[in-house]
């Protein structure tokens, strides 16, 4: 149901990055009023920490998709809803380099009052940098060259958790690879898939703080590129092609490796 979700999510990006949100700092949600909500407000919360691998703070948006016991994304009414349930913007100043801590209002995250029917929630970290804005209070295009994609999944509320994003091979010590290939129809001439995606399949629990993901790039026709995946760890892959999606499952990416995958059409 995730991936469906995650198909759908990408649509909501072109308004998501034209939204006004708050410059970086420590983000804190307030539950809508009681005569529109689904569910009650309630003491439950996520929070924790986003870091690039260097420790360095870093420009990125960071949207939660809470769920109900059903599964259902709910928003922070308790209602369901077919977006994101929130999207926290940080340090949309900073470049894609990131810069040193200045204070930890850089680097913290934290969503209070989630609605009383609410059990877990996936996170999805975009990492992002500040030029060209397209208005002077959004941030910048998504943005891979230093630092990559880092998420998780169904992870339980009233916890905190350290979102590390991975940094590129070469980058001061970063080990990240990647997963690219050609894209060919059946009668083998080189084609644009629709869409490609990466997932760790590093456990859900939260407990591994680099847990990559990544959208393929076809810069050129019949070839793709997911760059800055966290690396030793297995991912799968999904491509789609006139409607038709391709899974491949448990494929290694080794610090700065490079694995070749091939989709036919």
């Amino acid at each position: 149901m995730y991936i469906f979700r995650i198909f759908r999510s990408r649509r909501l990006i072109a308004a998501a990055v034209a939204a006004t949100a708050a410059i970086s700092g420590l983000a804190t949600v307030e539950a809508a009023p009681a005569s529109a909500a689904c569910a009650a407000a309630s003491s439950q919360y996520i929070a924790g920490d986003l870091v690039g691998q260097d420790h360095h703070d870093i420009n990125a948006q960071v949207s939660f998709d809470v769920k109900d016991r059903y599964g259902n994304t709910i928003g922070l009414d308790g209602c369901r809803t077919s977006g994101y349930t929130k999207t926290i913007w940080m340090n949309m100043n900073l470049g894609p380099a990131g810069a040193v801590h200045t204070s930890r209002t850089q680097y913290a995250w934290r969503i209070d009052r989630l609605p009383a029917n609410a059990v877990s929630s996936w996170i999805e970290v975009w990492t992002r940098t500040n030029t060209p804005k397209p208005c002077p209070t959004c941030d910048g295009p998504v943005n891979t060259s230093v630092y990559g994609f880092v998420n998780r999944r169904a992870v339980p509320l009233n916890r905190m958790y350290l979102l590390k994003a991975p940094l590129h091979c070469g980058i001061g010590g970063g080990t990240s690879g990647s997963i690219q290939g050609r894209l060919i129809d059946g009668a083998g001439r080189p084609v644009k898939f629709d869409r490609i995606y990466a997932w760790s399949e590093a456990t859900p629990d939260g407990s591994v703080s680099m847990q990559g993901w990544g959208t393929g790039v076809q810069s050129t026709t019949g070839y793709y590129k997911i760059d800055n995946l966290a690396s030793g760890q297995r991912y799968v892959v999904w491509a789609t092609y006139h409607g038709v999606t391709q899974k491949r499952g448990h494929i290694m990416v080794a610090p700065c490796g490079q694995v070749p995958l091939a989709f036919r059409g």
